[in-house]
């Protein structure tokens, strides 16, 4: 709370995230029930990125719910994070994420 009480000139918002072991840079949609199309064609200078191994992609991070933190006047423009969102980085091992009933028996250690 400090930390983004200290930044909330700065900022809309704090979320928390992990870094994401997989890139969405690799990942596909179908379109027209059986065409097979690319999320992202290019990244940066990387052309065809859904080919290239995971390494050389930028790594993203994912919002994992833990902690939301924003300044209230955001609400009016309709949105609950704003345009500048403060990143609060944390360890994938301290978080439980559980969105599946698979996801509570592992968290219960079923």
């Amino acid at each position: 709370m400090e930390l983004f009480i200290q930044n909330r000139h700065k900022y809309d918002s704090l979320r928390t995230i992990v870094e994401f072991e997989k890139s969405p840079y690799k990942m596909y949609m179908i379109e027209n029930e059986n065409e097979l199309k690319p999320l992202f064609q290019q990244i940066d200078s990387i052309k065809e990125p859904f080919n290239q191994c995971r390494q050389i992609l930028p790594k993203t991070y994912l919002h994992n719910g833990y902690i939301d933190i924003l300044n209230t006047d955001i609400l009016k423009k309709g949105t609950i994070s704003g345009e500048k969102i403060y990143p609060y980085l944390m360890n994938k091992e301290d978080t439980i994420d559980i969105d599946t009933i698979e996801d509570w028996d592992r968290a219960l250690g079923v």
